[in-house]
């Protein structure tokens, strides 16, 4: 069983309660790839559970961003923290790295593995020198290339076309990470690997949508890696 992390929706006037959220497409990569998936709740009393019964985590991407104060630094003011599902991944993934399974990162799951590791932001990329437009637009569309430079799984390709949505990109890498791979156009890192961990894989662009052939081994890679644990 893979686990997924969830976006929380705080209640808002006009709205009852608060709920969770995960896209069919995360599971549905897993799935089509031979693994099978379990969405977890905000449950800090689950964290022992899910860290004993789950082969792999993906920290999945969402609308929100860490609080700056992690990584030392004022908030900026298009920065959007939610604590709330932040805490939780936080602990989750402190107690998920000590059993050295397979975890993926995906957009802001990526930038958690850096900020936990030690590394910093970039807050918003608008007021980056020279930075391409990392937003997007659709998901679904290669966006720019990203140049691969390490990860051995990564090793038969060159520039592969990927899609993209985030405001928010590393400055300094974490403790222990090494590039797997860049953005020519400004080199801003698009994707890294723990150096010592058994498979720790963040990716800046958003895999589950399958824009790129890079996305078909990133899955593959993760699936092989929690399976054989």
């Amino acid at each position: 069983m893979i686990g997924i992390t969830m976006d929380v929706f705080l209640k808002k006037e006009g709205q009852s309660q608060d709920f969770y959220i995960v896209k069919p497409l995360y599971h549905q990569s897993i799935v089509k790839y031979g693994g099978r998936s379990m969405p977890l709740t905000l449950c800090y009393e689950s964290i022992d559970y899910y860290c004993d019964i789950l082969k792999g985590l993906v920290l999945t991407g969402g609308d929100y961003d860490l609080c700056p104060s992690l990584y030392g630094q004022d908030p900026h003011e298009k920065t959007k923290p939610l604590k709330e599902r932040q805490n939780f991944e936080w602990a989750l993934l402190e107690k998920f790295l000590k059993t050295k399974k397979p975890i993926l990162g995906v957009c802001a799951g990526f930038q958690m593995l850096n900020v936990y590791f030690g590394g910093t932001l970039i807050q918003h990329l608008d007021d980056w020198n020279g930075a391409v437009d990392h937003k997007g637009s659709d998901p679904f569309q290669v966006a720019h290339s990203v140049q691969v430079v390490g990860f051995k799984p990564f090793q038969s390709f060159d520039q592969v076309p990927v899609n993209t949505s985030h405001h928010q990109g590393i400055d300094q890498l974490g403790h222990g990470l090494a590039v797997a791979a860049i953005c020519p156009n400004d080199q801003l890192i698009e994707a890294f690997y723990h150096t010592e961990h058994p498979f720790c894989l963040g990716i800046q662009w958003h895999p589950e949508f399958h824009t790129s052939p890079l996305d078909q081994v990133i899955w593959i890679e993760f699936l092989k890696a929690s399976y054989e644990n």
